[in-house]
């Protein structure tokens, strides 16, 4: 039986990407807390937002977003459609990479750096690697080691 210590430790890899070498990290249980908390923050927003938006004749439709708003939140699990349309925004597609990415072409990297660091053109295919290596998705990551899955509720 071989080592695991890469998966234990969240060891990062590399990708190449647009022409730039990223250094990406598998998320850790506190990064993937610190997604989840993100996704269901935006689900309350967007359900306060379209509360105040209803008139106050509106009573039937802002009981019908609160059920549906409890509804996501009891079900949430980061492969939920709730979790899944969250992730699949731009604002996803950036908090993910703002919890994966060590550096960009050899250079250490903050969160807010990584946003200004990527164009627009390469976000897709970099959240897809960040996907694989944090074990989101079906491909398998390219290091040749299998990853964790995602915590699920």
């Amino acid at each position: 039986m071989g080592s695991q210590l890469d998966e234990v430790t969240a060891a990062p890899s590399e990708r190449t990407i647009g022409g730039k070498r990223f250094v990406l990290r598998r998320m850790t249980l506190g990064q993937w807390g610190q997604l989840e908390g993100w996704i269901k923050d935006r689900v309350k927003a967007a359900t306060k937002e379209d509360m105040e938006l209803c008139g106050p004749d509106d009573q039937d439709i802002r009981k019908a977003r609160l059920k549906e708003l409890f509804a996501d939140l009891k079900d949430f699990t980061l492969d939920s459609p709730t979790a899944q349309q969250a992730l699949s925004t731009m604002a996803g597609a950036a908090k993910m990479l703002e919890l994966s990415v060590v550096s960009i072409d050899g250079q250490a990297v903050s969160g807010s750096d990584v946003q200004e660091l990527v164009d627009v053109a390469m976000a897709g295919e970099l959240s897809q690697a960040v996907m694989e290596v944090s074990g989101m998705s079906e491909n398998p990551p390219e290091t040749g080691t299998e990853s964790e899955s995602p915590p699920t509720g």
